[in-house]
């Protein structure tokens, strides 16, 4: 399942990366609203002591997913250690509050890398006193190191670097370097939703579904090389939200939430409607054109490894069509339904011609709009 979130902050962030790599005129304005160099060079808090202060709404939300990302970030091995930021770092305090001393600052004093010495051991009091040109409380040197320590535990893969050379980019700013366009490089860090859909909760009282499957079923809708409208329509099956008439009486669309297809007084849900319903079982599924040798969950969220995609693209088309037809309140037709995969997959073939891809509809697509004619009883499944 797309984090459409954090794909939406990733989207913003390319904006900061046009700032570090563009020699535009427009940057002038953004310098007369915030200090971009220290937004790279500082931590979490200074970014977000930023955004109070801005009354452009574009930039608030782009500093907005930078301090998300700045959150979301996990330092790896010792580099990142060495040159995490020191002042307005929420993981480096003094007396539990973040250092933001201009001191600090004046002298220099940026990155982890510049409080270490050659031994890698963190500066003792008398040394940092020296090298700030003030006194410091002892216990507050106490609590920093013991902050610092406690930073430097949670980082993975550290080898025991123990200084770093100059001049030093913190690896926030490498991550913006790292690719020249795109922002997967962003995704791939703020996606770190671990939240339950509410979906899968109601679908678990339907089906009894493993929880390594959900995964694979929530990828399902862009797993095909199928329009947006298919893409979306899977989509809200797998999230529950797809406008049966029951999902319609729910937010007081419609009076009734019956099925009208059928003579049974029964609520026309999505599997209702697209697997259980009488006319879509005598009409498509168990028709003598076309069986579908899967169950009925695989069915209902378009996964199967031991398909391949022609069928699974097939097994989307027929879902569209049965919705489709019901909601307009057509009948349900063999024939409709040929002219429309024969429409359908003939776009596929103009597609994969266009995206040097030919292969792949040849293999998997073209017998199935070839079989259009007369629909064989049984699909391919390898």
């Amino acid at each position: 399942m797309i984090n459409l979130n954090a794909f939406l902050d990733s989207l913003k962030l390319t904006w900061l990366r046009r700032l570090l790599k563009e020699n535009s005129k427009w940057k002038l304005l953004v310098d007369n609203m915030f200090n971009f160099n220290k937004l790279l060079i500082f931590g979490q808090s200074y970014c977000e002591a930023t955004i109070d202060t801005l009354s452009n709404n574009f930039w608030r939300d782009v500093l907005r997913s930078y301090s998300k990302l700045l959150q979301a970030y996990v330092p790896q091995g010792d580099f990142d250690f060495l040159s995490s930021p020191l002042l307005y770092n929420k993981n480096i305090k003094i007396g539990g509050i973040p250092i933001n001393s201009q001191s600090w600052y004046k002298n220099g004093l940026f990155y982890v890398n510049d409080i270490i010495n050659q031994n890698g051991v963190i500066y003792t009091l008398k040394e940092l006193e020296e090298k700030l040109n003030i006194k410091l409380n002892f216990l507050q040197y106490i609590g920093f190191k013991a902050s610092l320590t406690s930073y430097k535990s949670k980082i993975p893969k550290i080898t025991g670097v123990t200084k770093l050379t100059y001049p030093i980019r913190p690896p926030i700013i490498n991550l913006f370097f790292k690719s020249t366009k795109g922002c997967s490089d962003f995704y791939n860090i703020l996606n770190k939703n671990n939240d339950v859909p509410t979906s899968k909760g109601k679908w678990d009282n339907t089906y009894n579904i493993e929880n390594e499957t959900w995964k694979e079923i929530y990828q399902s809708p862009f797993n095909l090389p199928v329009s947006s409208l298919l893409q979306w329509f899977q989509y809200r099956i797998n999230h529950r939200i797809l406008s049966t008439k029951s999902y319609l009486y729910k937010i007081k669309i419609i009076d009734s939430p019956l099925c009208t297809s059928c003579n049974l007084t029964v609520d026309e849900t999505i599997t209702h409607m697209l697997w259980s319903c009488p006319e879509t079982k005598k009409s498509m599924l168990h028709s003598k054109n076309i069986q579908f040798n899967l169950s009925e969950e695989l069915y209902i969220f378009n996964i199967g490894k031991r398909y391949n995609i022609g069928t699974l693209i097939l097994i989307l088309e027929t879902k569209y069509y049965i919705f489709s037809s019901k909601r307009l309140g057509i009948p349900l037709s063999i024939k409709a339904f040929k002219n429309r995969i024969r429409w359908s997959f003939t776009a596929y073939e103009h597609i994969a011609k266009k995206t040097n891809r030919l292969d792949t509809f040849e293999k998997y697509l073209k017998p199935i709009l070839q079989a259009c004619g007369y629909m064989q009883d049984n699909l391919p499944q390898t």
